[in-house]
């Protein structure tokens, strides 16, 4: 399943692109990213790799997990934005928690069958396997998008098909609503 929400003008040609590609963790944004770097040429931000970068997390041992002041991070992103001369991907699962200056932003959902099957791959822990599943069967990420990113384009597309299909049908988004 995928769909469209808000409709706003697109961004003009040839001006650098910044888009957001977020989802709970496990529904494949970095895969989605590595595409688009290799076939569209971003630039690739990871939240993973600013929060260390910038020290502005802390490990929690018990979750095994960073745990971040969404204010910190957003002002990191800033910072590295200001930077990057070039159209660029911020990637991550915090995304969703703040506003940021972007053309559009792109949710990636995944069935529950599966993200459970790929959070246990990734050996997470109960707890952490149950709050991730319920964030995605309470569609968590997209309402918080919907309310951060109201009125930019939004690109909504389940990640339990074909890489191909999912690669293609976000290349041809970005493509008919983002870039003309």
């Amino acid at each position: 399943m995928s769909r469209s929400i808000n409709s706003t003008k697109p961004a003009k040609r040839g001006k650098p692109l910044t888009l957001v590609i977020t989802g709970t963790p496990g529904t494949g944004k970095t895969q989605l990213a590595q595409f688009l770097k290799k076939k569209m040429k971003f630039h690739v931000l990871e939240e993973k790799s600013l929060i260390q970068k910038h020290g502005i997390g802390t490990w929690d041992k018990e979750m095994n997990e960073w745990d971040v002041d969404v204010q910190h991070l957003k002002k990191a992103i800033l910072q590295e934005l200001k930077k990057i001369k070039k159209s660029t991907l911020i990637v991550g699962h915090l995304s969703c928690e703040i506003s940021l200056p972007v053309n559009g932003v792109i949710v990636l959902k995944t069935p529950v069958k599966e993200l459970e099957k790929r959070l246990r791959a990734r050996k997470y822990s109960e707890v952490k396997i149950q709050d991730n599943l319920f964030c995605e069967e309470t569609k968590y990420v997209e309402i918080r998008v919907r309310k951060h990113y109201a009125g930019k384009p939004i690109r909504v597309i389940s990640t339990g098909r074909p890489k191909k299909v999912v690669n293609d049908t976000i290349g041809a988004w970005i493509k008919a609503h983002i870039r003309t």
